[in-house]
């Protein structure tokens, strides 16, 4: 395979081969390119051929687009997450959260029609209303916050901290529809 590359690129046009370009004579009669051409060939069978190494890259430089993803990524990660770490250290207040559940252990059946009603409902059929989505429709309702609120007065309670902490806490004269938020 090598020699068949050596061999096209001996064939190619050269500066002195040029039609009307006198090939400068060297002591002997013979010009540098045939000088060349018997050195070559004598070289390919005895010596390896040596291989040009070019030189190290540069070291990579900053291009215009670089900048502009460094700006982007300031811009929309570190900035949101500065001005967030910052919010929350100096202006919001400690507040705790609470969460209610419920578990109905065991709901009252009356017939088999029943448990084919709530086969039926599994499958996107109709069927009645049972306790459990009756209690869970009572504690997302306004009538729960109203009932807590006559107890514990929420508003008072998440409005304390309203000029210092806008965001975490719920401003006064806040509606029952804005405190079930």
């Amino acid at each position: 395979m090598e020699d068949n590359t050596q061999d096209r690129l001996r064939d190619l046009p050269r500066k002195e081969d040029e039609p009307g370009a006198e090939a400068p004579r060297r002591e002997g009669g013979q010009s540098r390119a045939e000088d060349k051409r018997k050195s070559s060939r004598s070289s390919r069978k005895s010596a390896p051929q040596m291989v040009e190494v070019r030189p190290v890259a540069e070291p990579a430089r900053m291009a215009p687009r670089h900048w502009g993803l460094i700006l982007s990524v300031l811009i929309l990660v570190l900035l949101p997450l500065v001005g967030t770490i910052v919010y929350l250290w100096t202006f919001a207040q400690d507040q705790y959260a609470s969460t209610t559940g419920f578990t109905v252990r065991q709901e009252e059946t009356g017939s088999a029609s029943d448990l084919l009603g709530g086969l039926a409902r599994l499958t996107g059929g109709g069927g009645s209303t049972t306790d459990t989505d009756v209690l869970h429709e009572f504690i997302r309702s306004q009538e729960i916050v109203e009932r807590v609120n006559q107890r514990v007065d929420l508003t008072a309670h998440y409005a304390q901290h309203w000029p210092h902490d806008p965001v975490f806490s719920i401003w006064p004269g806040a509606s029952i529809e804005q405190q079930l938020w």
